[in-house]
């Protein structure tokens, strides 16, 4: 069994150095934390240094609908912001709304928001691993704020699928 996260340490193509990581994976509703030590290629989860923060991208969603509805007194259902990303505007009463402005001060809140939730679990700062590894649908908010205090932080390539083609590669070695 493997922490969901793991995934992530699968799917990086070039070979993975001895050392201690930890990795980010920024989910929708979740974030989890994975702490890792690699020696001689074997994996060993440090379980003291793993856990969950109940914080993931879903936040963004919800404070974009509140800041919509308080800006423009319309209310827009979460559901329709689910592809917030995609989105550069909303119509209100038959206007274009840009609401890029909006979009990157919420997932900046987010983002700090996480990594200070993180930091207050974590038992040791993010300087003092080999490296961060960012990885799911959050990872370039999250690691964006990251990036701006340590120069340890990676983004895995294909963030939003890492785990499952992670996966995917030990599932094809017979693991």
């Amino acid at each position: 069994m493997f922490p969901q996260g793991v995934g992530a340490l699968f799917s990086i193509t070039s070979p993975v150095e001895d050392g201690i990581y930890c990795i980010l994976d920024v989910g929708f509703r979740t974030t989890d934390v994975i702490v890792v030590e690699i020696k001689s290629k074997n994996i060993n989860p440090l379980l003291d240094m793993c856990f969950t923060v109940d914080k993931g991208m879903s936040l963004a969603v919800e404070r974009l609908g509140l800041m919509i509805e308080r800006k423009y007194g319309v209310s827009y259902d979460t559901s329709l912001l689910f592809d917030i990303h995609e989105r550069t505007y909303i119509s209100v009463r038959g206007r274009k709304i840009d609401i890029e402005p909006h979009k990157k001060e919420v997932f900046r809140a987010i983002a700090d928001d996480i990594v200070q939730s993180i930091s207050r679990r974590l038992q040791r700062g993010f300087d003092t691993f080999d490296a961060v590894l960012a990885s799911g649908g959050g990872a370039f908010t999250v690691a964006s704020v990251l990036q701006k205090e340590f120069s340890n932080v990676q983004i895995v390539e294909n963030s939003q699928f890492a785990n499952a083609k992670g996966y995917l590669a030990l599932l094809s070695l017979g693991l």
